[in-house]
């Protein structure tokens, strides 16, 4: 993906990420993508020592994972995290692993989130997000409009059916 800048997070899959089938277990796939998400929130003013300052955070409250292929202890991957829509107090997050050396073969997996802005303290509850994390959730989202279509995004959970023959 070119056109826009995006926030990239390189990992290396290790061999304790593997499951019983010998490929990368599905917990640790949502792990890798919530490196995007931290990412994120250091770009746009809600790093770890904008959540210790202001006493906020960002909650994931949903989030939809999409498995394209497997991945191997030792495999060099990639994840490319954009804005996809936001509002006041929220942010939807969309993220594409790939493996690193084959990325014109398109993702591996890839991640749709819905995250709520949240006030700390005294109690946890939504809260807007400060006027320039809101500013830096609008330049990403703006730039993410040059980005190709979010393949996986918007996708329901369901058993696909075919159309009843007529």
């Amino acid at each position: 993906m070119t056109g826009a800048p995006l926030l990239i997070h390189r990992a290396t899959v290790l061999p304790a990420w593997l499951d019983y089938n010998g490929h990368m277990n599905d917990a640790n796939y949502l792990m890798v993508f919530g490196y995007g998400l931290d990412l994120f929130m250091d770009r746009v003013g809600i790093g770890e020592e904008d959540r210790k300052t202001h006493e906020i955070s960002l909650y994931t409250m949903q989030a939809h994972l999409s498995y394209v292929s497997e991945l191997h202890a030792n495999e060099p991957i990639r994840v490319e995290t954009r804005v996809l829509d936001f509002d006041q107090k929220r942010v939807v997050l969309y993220y594409e692993m790939f493996r690193e050396e084959a990325l014109a073969a398109g993702p591996v997996a890839a991640c749709e989130s819905m995250n709520l802005h949240v006030s700390t303290a005294p109690v946890v509850k939504s809260a807007a997000f400060r006027p320039e994390s809101f500013a830096a959730i609008s330049a990403l989202a703006d730039a993410a409009k040059a980005l190709p279509p979010a393949k996986y995004a918007g996708r329901p959970i369901a058993i696909p059916r075919k159309a009843a023959a007529s």
